[in-house]
């Protein structure tokens, strides 16, 4: 698929919208999931636009505009909201820390590579995966890089998600050249352990208990193959893979772990159960369109939401609510926030009231 197939898809380029509110409108394409900041609403649009608005996507206030596009999710800590910018071409792009509560610029600081996900905070650090330009932690408060890891082993480090802090240490994914979960020092970014992967851990990381958990996979987001398979993957805290196990299609996100079992949903259509302790799949339902999009929980169910917007929740393995919502869905889903779950679409948020 072309870049510019892809921008169509994620809503960064002109495309149709469809006949809906006009704060929606306004918005444009979304990808991050709201954050909810002092009884209102804060989100980044895949534009780069910074807004405030009510839950109900009403009154809606521009606050800034990044340099780039992007699809990084924003953090808030305390009154700044922190973020970056850039999308897989970029090799060169910004990091962000807004102040919400003074409306203004703290920094602006540019960065090689780019930053797809959230940055996490912790010891007055900003820690984030800069892609092809490896890990880095710069300061919370003035954007000074604080170190930056690049390689291990004389291999480029490609670092597209999350950090999963851990106390003094924290765990990432490195795909392409060096293929690994990685655990690093919080303090200075040396490696601590390295666990090699057959394939590239694209999706985001879940730390449950002792175990980290994730998909592996050589598909792209936007992948028109659909069945590109991926492996299941269950690391140990201390640095042992305890499994890897195949599956016919991949996904991105991180998926809900309940009852020691990962909810996954994948872009063939199947929505599947995996144990953590054996790695047993266990088959719970099938859509002929893909899942691009990150699972949730509504009333005890574990709920996922396919890319033509039908929404599917199960309740210990059964079906327990689907539903045709008639929107396009790609990206991170909300957790519930004032009784309702923000859908990611081309156009704004649909909002989903539980």
């Amino acid at each position: 698929m072309t870049f510019l197939a892809i921008l169509i898809s994620l809503g960064l380029a002109e495309s149709p919208a469809p006949k809906i509110q006009k704060e929606r409108q306004e918005i444009g394409p979304v990808y991050a999931a709201p954050l909810k900041y002092k009884g209102h609403m804060i989100f980044l649009a895949s534009t780069g636009g910074l807004y405030e608005s009510t839950f109900e996507q009403k009154n809606l206030k521009s606050l800034f505009r990044s340099k780039l596009p992007t699809v990084a999710q924003p953090v808030i800590y305390g009154d700044i909201v922190y973020f970056g910018d850039g999308l897989h071409d970029n090799t060169e792009s910004n990091l962000y820390a807004y102040d919400l509560k003074k409306n203004k610029l703290v920094f602006s600081v540019s960065v090689s590579g780019h930053i797809e996900k959230a940055v996490k905070i912790v010891d007055e650090k900003i820690i984030t995966g800069l892609g092809p330009a490896g890990v880095a932690a710069f300061d919370m408060k003035t954007g000074k890089t604080l170190w930056h890891t690049k390689e291990y082993n004389g291999k480029k480090l490609h670092v597209d998600s999350e950090p999963i802090i851990d106390g003094d240490k924290f765990y990432i994914g490195s795909i392409y050249e060096h293929k690994a979960i990685i655990a690093l020092n919080v303090a200075d970014g040396s490696v601590i352990w390295n666990v090699p992967l057959e394939k590239s851990p694209k999706m985001d990381l879940v730390l449950e208990k002792r175990k980290l958990v994730g998909l592996s996979t050589e598909a792209g987001l936007m992948e028109e193959k659909r069945d590109v398979p991926s492996d299941f993957f269950v690391v140990d805290k201390s640095g042992k893979l305890l499994i890897q196990k195949e599956l016919r299609g991949a996904n991105f996100f991180p998926q809900l772990i309940k009852k020691n079992a990962a909810f996954v949903s994948l872009m063939t259509g199947d929505v599947i159960s995996i144990d953590l302790d054996s790695g047993k799949v266990t088959v719970i339902d099938q859509y002929p369109e893909p899942f691009i999009a990150t699972t949730f929980t509504n009333g005890g169910a574990n709920c996922a939401v396919s890319f033509m917007g039908r929404l599917a929740c199960y309740k210990n393995g059964k079906s327990f609510l689907k539903k045709d919502l008639g929107e396009q869905v790609i990206g991170r889903i909300s957790p519930d926030m004032a009784g309702k779950v923000y859908l990611p679409t081309r156009v704004g948020y649909y909002i989903l009231k539980l």
